[in-house]
This record gives C-alpha cells, structure tokens and sequence, in this order.
C-alpha cells in the first residue's frame, strides 16, 4: 500500500438487491411504469455483525401525471457506512413515447441532493493520530442524471447515469488529497416468460460500470408461482450470491426478503425487505401483478 496505492476508486451509489422490482432507484426513466401511483419501502442490513458495515433505507414514489405522456418520481434515502452518512433525495421526470400497441420508449431527466456527514469525533481513540486535526464534515452537493427505457408489460431494457457530474468532497485532509464522486453506468435487460398458467419465469441482467473498477455484473431470476409466490436467485459478480422470496399479497401490493451470502472474505450475511404498493387510479383496475 506505502508504495503503489495513490488514489482507490469504487461503485458509490447505494447497492440493493430488489433493484428487478424497483427500477427507479437505477433509471429516471423507470418512473410511472405501474400505470399509477406506486409507493416503495426498502431495508438493508449489509454484512451483519461487521463493524461500521453499510446500512440502507430508501423510500420511493412515483406516477403518471393525469392520463398525459410524462411522469414524476422521487426517492429519498439514508446510507451509512462507518463514521459517514449520506441523506439525499433523487427527483425523476420521465417523457414516454408509444412505440407501437404495447411498446413504450420512456426518456427520464433526474434531479438529485445529496448531503454527505463524517463524523470523526465518533471514531474510538487510536483510529486517527491527534495531530490530524481531522474536523466533522457537513457537505451539500447536487447532481443531475439521465436515462432511457423501453418496455411493455413483460420486457424491459434501458441505460442510465445516474449522476452525470464528477463532484469533489472536501475531506479535511491536511495532505491535499480528495474524495470525488466517479460517474456510474448502468445497463439492464429482462423479460417476464409465460412458462404455463401457474408459472412465470422473469430473467434479468444488470451491469454496473465505474472508472477504474472492475465492471460488475449481475445474474437474476425469479419465479412468480400462481400469481402467489416470488422465488429468486442472484448472482453479483465478485461479490455474493443472492436469494430472493416474495409474496404478491394482492395484485397491488408486494411484500420481499432477501440475503446474500458473500463470495468475499467478509464472510457474513446480507438482509434486505421490500415493501411495495400500486394504487390504481379510478379509470383503471390493476388485475395482474407487476413484473418489474
């Protein structure tokens, strides 16, 4: 480390693993894609019993706007990891255009806040040497991001970057070196496959690509067994192995747990609940559950 590491680099935006039922938290794009008003809950517990391990809590919404072409979204989130803490909120506008009958390509801008906490004064004695003179930091930024989405009810593909603009944290460093915030690529594919009247087959690949770290890919699929019960599994390239259970309490309502054994030498587990909710407007009747 003394001799070859100067700068490290690292994905940056929050990882869940439920991402195939709530897309927006990857894609602006994504937003009004339940033909009404869909709310989402989502908890995450990484690496249990880790010190200072990540801890994730995300809220999300979003909707048609009144029967027209565009769409609104929100999420806010929490994101702790060791002595830092991130509170933010992404603002999603999507534009969506019909491709045919069922095809729609949706166009999505996005709007984000972030504010950025270290607090070194929570540090144990003996993690930083007192001529530091490390102070807390307290930091807003903002960010813009963009996206593409083509779908029908069963198939979906889109492209995004989330946070278009590199920003630079200010770290207190009395050595001149900095935090920045590196742009993320994503890329996703999936497809829901009508096995027989009892059993749907949903695929989906996503890849994650940051500057200068390894691009990640991620191996899913689930099963939708009578319209009932969501059983997964997930493959995270260098990281985990993923299952995934849900029910699909009614057809608007979805409730999902998932763990992930890691394939690192922080051998523990990850837990991860899901809670989402459609409410249909007056002119429409949600008669099947959503598939992504």
């Amino acid at each position: 480390m003394v001799l070859g590491a100067q700068k490290a680099f690292a994905q940056q935006e929050f990882m869940v693993t439920h991402y195939m039922f709530n897309g927006l938290a990857l894609n602006p794009a994504y937003a009004g894609v339940h033909e009404g008003i869909s709310l989402s809950f989502l908890y995450r517990n990484q690496w249990v019993g880790f010190e200072g391990a990540p801890n994730t809590q995300l809220a999300s919404i979003h909707s048609p706007i009144n029967g027209r072409p565009i769409s609104l979204g929100a999420i806010f989130f929490r994101d702790e990891l060791g002595l830092s803490t991130e509170h933010g909120g992404y603002f999603s506008y999507a534009y969506r255009i019909q491709v045919d009958m069922n095809l729609k390509l949706s166009m999505g801008l996005q709007f984000s806040t972030h504010n950025y906490q270290i607090k070194y004064s929570r540090a144990e004695n003996g993690v930083f040497d007192p001529g530091d003179n490390l102070a807390d930091i307290n930091e807003f930024k903002w960010n813009f991001g963009s996206g593409l989405m083509l779908h029908n009810d069963r198939f979906f593909i889109g492209v995004s970057v989330p946070q278009i603009l590199d920003r630079k944290l200010d770290v207190n460093d009395p050595d001149g070196n900095f935090s920045k915030l590196i742009r993320h690529y994503y890329g996703y594919i999936g497809y829901a496959f009508n096995i027989n009247q009892d059993l749907i087959l949903k695929p989906n690949v996503l890849v994650k690509s940051v500057e200068n770290a390894p691009v990640q890919i991620d191996l899913n699929a689930n099963a939708l067994i009578k319209n009932i019960l969501w059983v997964g599994i997930s493959y995270r390239s260098l990281d985990s192995i993923d299952g995934i259970v849900g029910f699909q309490i009614t057809p608007q309502m979805q409730f999902s747990y998932a763990t992930d054994f890691t394939l690192t030498e922080i051998n523990n587990q990850s837990h991860e609940v899901m809670l989402n909710y459609v409410f249909s407007f007056p002119t429409k009747k949600i008669l099947t559950p959503r598939y992504f």
